[in-house]
């Protein structure tokens, strides 16, 4: 059985875009007024399609903006994007490694594991010199899709007669940590001055994880839960200039008329697994040890599953 990479580079995309599903997960926060939607409009990788996690989520916790999709929903929105579960999906995003990370986790818990996440996202994609194409998201979850899903709710998700399937979620729950999970886990790391039960550690910036900084988001308190560590997902990434990404000897004809401005671009990439297991065990966790990942809303924290998957770590350990 063919072993599906975690990570892909540019090069070996475009050699494979057409065998593999390819989905943009772009995403931005709120306050930065940026539209992924748009960008992706505007310019995407070719066959690309837009997976919203805005949109591709739990539409029923309106106070929590990143809960997972229920698994029928999810698999009416890859029946959207045409999406079987046994393709080989890869997502990206236009930050380099970040959001992404979250779909894929998604995907993860939905038992689809070929799944692979792009190093360095579109901008590593447009440094290679490697052609983009424009045009608005035709397979992004509307409310059509909306009202699918309520239908489905209203009947107890059992309307499977409403459609015709190509993809089966088959949830996997031992990824998943739950509220009551978290607050169990924490009274066992206080019982045992955190040598048992999950180690939990935290994706946001330090200076949110120490209260030093308030939260983004409004009502939210500041600082961390009791014994978390600190891991901000900045620290498993790394940013190279587009000329390094590509491989100054490697480059093709298309690549060497790029200018000197696109060559001094940067793009972000995951760091080496030797240089991820370092920056946690610098942190202080015990990579042997079961952790949970958590962030403020879902999203840094799969970009840790992520690298810890890439770092070795089996994923048993791991839960978000």
């Amino acid at each position: 059985m063919t072993i599906t990479k975690l990570l892909v580079s540019a090069p070996w995309l475009h050699g494979h875009l057409r065998q593999v599903k390819v989905l943009d997960c772009s995403w931005h926060l709120p306050m930065v007024k940026r539209s992924a939607s748009s960008e992706f409009a505007k310019a995407h990788i070719p066959t690309a399609q837009f997976f919203d996690i805005d949109e591709i989520k739990d539409l029923a916790r309106a106070d929590l903006p990143h809960m997972l999709p229920p698994a029928e929903f999810f698999a009416t929105a890859m029946d959207r994007f045409g999406i079987a579960s046994n393709d080989h999906v890869v997502v990206y995003d236009s930050a380099g490694v970040g959001p992404a990370c979250r779909v894929f986790w998604t995907f993860h818990t939905m038992g689809h594991n070929r799944v692979s996440v792009l190093n360095g996202g579109l901008p590593a994609w447009i440094a290679h010199g490697y052609e983009t194409e424009a045009g608005a998201c035709s397979s992004s979850v509307t409310g059509a899709d909306k009202a699918t899903e309520a239908a489905h709710q209203s009947k107890g998700g059992n309307n499977e007669s409403a459609r015709l399937p190509l993809y089966c979620a088959q949830p996997q729950p031992d990824l998943v940590c739950s509220y009551a999970d978290i607050v169990g886990n924490i009274e066992q790391l206080k019982a045992s001055s955190g040598h048992s039960g999950r180690q939990i550690i935290d994706a946001r910036p330090n200076r949110r994880f120490t209260g030093q900084a308030p939260e983004i988001r409004p009502g939210l308190s500041s600082g961390h839960m009791p014994h978390a560590i600190s891991v901000p997902s900045s620290e498993v990434v790394t940013v190279t200039t587009a000329s390094e990404a590509t491989g100054k000897d490697s480059k093709t004809e298309a690549q060497s008329k790029m200018s000197s401005a696109s060559d001094a671009a940067t793009v972000q990439v995951l760091k080496s697994p030797e240089q991820i297991r370092a920056t946690f065990e610098a942190a202080g966790v015990d990579l042997d040890r079961p952790i949970t990942t958590t962030c403020g809303s879902g999203v840094t924290a799969a970009v840790l599953y992520f690298a810890l998957l890439n770092a070795g770590v089996p994923r048993e350990n791991l839960t978000l």
